[in-house]
């Protein structure tokens, strides 16, 4: 005799009902768990990178302060006694700075303004570095200066013969006759570190010219210049504290392209 099967009961349809809604919500839960644990991994990502560049920050601002600081040390010095011993330990300090226009600036400054010649040269030592390289004695002045004074009694001259200086390079530096010298884009400093006459006119003269005419890329002029006072005589230390006042404090120009 055959046991009797229980017929199998149907879900109603309420039971479908909570059924699905019970599947949904477990899936739903799934999904938000899994979207939560995302967004914590991204929040923590940006955590990192506010933290990084909140560290930068301070940074930064640290390197303000100490730049701020080794400027007033600068600028305290060269408005007091210019003890020799403190002017070379501030150009030390100060060329520990990375390469920068402000680190430029600062050791222009005390090229120029320092009173202690061995601070002057030191400072434009480090200015300088590598690039200026000896002039080759190649380089050399074609031509005598013959000069006039303007008849209005100003220290203005007029050049009475064309002369030109050659540079290490062959490139030729050439002033033309009535070229008008007043010395004024000439810096302040070179009047106390070289003689007003003699071979350092001749650097003098072309310089003026180029830095006036702005034919040539300003700074093959002041590399001319450097190698002009060097072949004409003014010792390597005082041409580069002359070289560095004209970069830092003397006319500045860009040459438009063709």
């Amino acid at each position: 005799m055959r046991p009797r099967q229980t017929p199998k009961k149907s879900l109603t349809g309420l039971e479908k009902f909570q059924a699905g809604v019970a599947i949904f919500v477990s899936l739903s839960t799934a999904f938000i768990g899994w979207k939560t644990f995302q967004l914590n991994e991204t929040a923590g990502a940006n955590n990192e990178r506010l933290k990084q560049i909140e560290f930068r920050l301070s940074e930064r601002k640290l390197d303000f302060e100490q730049s701020k600081d080794i400027y007033d040390r600068v600028e305290k010095y060269l408005s007091s006694n210019q003890d020799e011993r403190r002017g070379r330990a501030l150009v030390i300090l100060v060329s520990a700075i990375p390469e920068s226009n402000f680190r430029a600036n600062l050791l222009g400054m005390l090229t120029v303004q320092a009173e202690r010649e061995s601070v002057s040269t030191a400072a434009a030592e480090k200015y300088v570095g590598n690039a200026l390289p000896s002039p080759k004695p190649s380089a050399l002045f074609n031509g005598r200066i013959e000069l006039k004074r303007a008849s209005d009694g100003s220290s203005t001259y007029i050049l009475l013969s064309k002369f030109s200086f050659i540079d290490s390079n062959r490139k030729v530096w050439s002033v033309p006759k009535g070229f008008v010298f007043t010395g004024v884009s000439i810096p302040r400093i070179a009047w106390s570190v070289v003689p007003t006459d003699g071979e350092a006119t001749k650097a003098f003269i072309v310089y003026e010219y180029y830095v006036s005419e702005r034919k040539a890329p300003l700074s093959s002029v002041n590399q001319m210049f450097y190698e002009a006072l060097v072949t004409a005589g003014v010792k390597p230390a005082q041409a580069r504290v002359l070289y560095v006042a004209a970069k830092t404090f003397g006319p500045n120009y860009s040459v438009a392209k063709p």
